[in-house]
């Protein structure tokens, strides 16, 4: 499956990325049991230096070791990465999915999505090429899902739901996780899924200032959005307080 986390710059994305990878690598995620499977971590977006420290203040900080089956893969000397070009895989797509194919990976994640995607968010065909045409069916021979992580919309900042560019890519992906900054900490939301209710709030990221890194937080209450636009308002206004 071919799924993503949606969130604004700052928003702790790849420290979510990284606790989630962590834990399926483990087989638990903050105390609950998940499927154990081998993780692997490609990343343009930061160093290998950054990103082993955030590795680190999530496992040796916590009195944790890194799990044998998290393996990262950072891109700091490449130039080229975009995952397919003229609806096939591109050499480095093909590298990183054989790769995937040796080790064992069940989950593959990828940071950030325009890193790896050099064509247009708007477009719907490139969109449905790149994600149903070229990356899907190469994961699925592959026996891994992918995990992409990316910035929403305008539009998707305002409505709450984490899209982003096309409505073909969030149409394309079958579950989203989007990230908001709350008083209480970063609120994870699902906000597309297949096989669930939809939106639902999934855990809080609270920040930790002694290990400067975040721990998991209980889910916070179900967002509260403003109608939008006059007649929703309308009929919003309208409605008995007790929701009947």
């Amino acid at each position: 499956e071919l799924c993503a986390i949606s969130g604004a710059p700052g928003s702790g994305k790849t420290y979510l990325a990284i606790i989630l990878g962590l834990s399926v690598a483990r087989g638990h995620f903050n105390g609950a049991p998940c499927k154990k499977a081998n993780v692997m971590y490609v990343t343009r977006e930061e160093s290998r230096a950054e990103i082993h420290r955030r590795i680190k203040i999530q496992t040796e900080g916590r009195g944790e070791s890194i799990p044998g089956g998290f393996h990262l893969q950072t891109l700091e000397q490449q130039t080229h990465t975009w995952l397919h070009k003229n609806d096939s895989l591109s050499l480095f797509g093909e590298a990183i999915f054989a790769r995937a194919e040796a080790l064992g990976i069940e989950l593959l994640v990828f940071e950030m999505l325009p890193d790896f995607f050099a064509g247009s968010e708007i477009d719907r065909q490139q969109v449905n090429s790149f994600f149903k045409g070229v990356v899907a069916p190469r994961a699925k021979r592959a026996g891994c899902a992918c995990l992409f992580l990316m910035h929403p919309s305008v539009a998707g900042l305002a409505e709450g739901s984490g899209r982003s560019g096309s409505t073909a890519k969030f149409g394309s992906l079958r579950s989203v996780l989007f990230q908001r900054q709350t008083d209480a900490g970063i609120a994870v939301k699902l906000t597309k899924s297949n096989y669930e209710q939809c939106p639902q709030e999934i855990c809080t990221l609270v920040w930790n200032d002694v290990l400067r890194g975040f721990d998991i937080g209980e889910a916070l209450p179900p967002e509260a959005k403003p109608p939008q636009g006059n007649n929703q308002t309308q009929i919003y206004e309208a409605l008995p307080e007790d929701g009947d």
